[in-house]
């Protein structure tokens, strides 16, 4: 059900202009390992058992809560972002293709990163979604995991989804 929403809400906050470019120069090794990650989490997700797949997903969220609630603090230098990227991108995208929960690595590499300020986060994250969504859901329908029913109920939801990300907006930038 949150195929079209997901997919509209990052193409919004991308709002794709000359410095998208810098990001996909940037993040490009990042994005990579996402796709593959991702194509690869996908054929995962139709063959593995779905309580396995629960376990897994319970275990990534007890994971985000203990690094997020603890004083460490993951530090990644410039120079160490062609590396570190491929890698980061491929688990986020494993992570992600079988859970569709592909954010809480993505966040935890791009806050980690050396000078990358609030806005250009949202915007390479919501660049790194759309990267990462596209093939997962293109995998999805190509695997039949998609219902007429379910795309319609995804497109219906879409109006909502975008006022709240144009209210959420105004308030970021009063």
């Amino acid at each position: 059900m949150m195929a079209v929403p997901v997919l509209a809400s990052n193409i919004y906050q991308a709002k794709f202009s000359k410095k998208s470019l810098e990001y996909c120069k940037r993040f490009w090794p990042l994005g990579l390992g996402q796709i593959v990650g991702v194509s690869l989490g996908v054929q995962v997700l139709v063959s593995a058992d779905s309580n396995l797949l629960k376990i897994c997903l319970g275990l990534i969220v007890l994971i985000n809560i203990a690094l997020r609630t603890t004083k460490w603090k993951l530090k990644i230098p410039s120079e160490k972002e062609v590396i570190s990227g491929p890698v980061g991108g491929l688990a986020a995208g494993v992570v992600g293709g079988t859970t569709s929960f592909v954010g809480p690595l993505l966040v935890l590499y791009l806050s980690s990163l050396e000078n990358l300020k609030k806005d250009d986060f949202v915007k390479a994250i919501a660049l790194l979604y759309l990267g990462g969504f596209l093939p997962m859901y293109g995998g999805l329908a190509l695997l039949g995991s998609f219902s007429w029913t379910q795309l319609l109920g995804s497109f219906a939801i879409c109006f909502p989804m975008l006022i709240g990300i144009w209210l959420g907006e105004r308030m970021r930038f009063k």
